[in-house]
């Protein structure tokens, strides 16, 4: 197990002190260290979140688009890399683990559909 992760806030990677160990519920074994923000790191992330929000709302629907389909991309290069991950981190046989990440491939192509609709929802 390495170093602690570092939180991702704002484009940014952010280093805490409250740094906790995540554990395999299956053997109970370390699989990651983590780094938690704090209740104002919280509002910090929500208040970009609503912020972002409109900026995105007003993107033309084949830019949300294409950004939802490089996110799937993306994932599609590192589903063995993910499978791995939720079973370390959630105890999960590697055959359900698999699964969860090929429908989260499929969420990613519904949203893409459902981003180029005039309306986008």
């Amino acid at each position: 197990m390495s170093d602690a992760r570092a939180a991702f806030l704002a484009g940014e990677h952010l280093i805490t002190s409250d740094v906790r160990t995540i554990q395999s519920p299956y053997d109970q074994r370390p699989v990651a260290k983590i780094c938690f923000g704090d209740a104002q790191d919280l509002d910090r992330a929500i208040g970009l979140a609503a912020q972002k929000a409109s900026e995105l709302a007003a993107w033309p629907a084949h830019e949300r688009a294409a950004v939802l389909d490089r996110a799937r991309e993306i994932l599609a290069t590192k589903i063995d890399e993910i499978s791995q991950a939720i079973v370390a981190e959630a105890g999960k046989p590697i055959d359900i683990a698999r699964s969860e990440v090929l429908r989260c491939l499929d969420t990613f192509t519904d949203a893409a559909l459902a981003a180029r609709t005039l309306t986008g929802e």
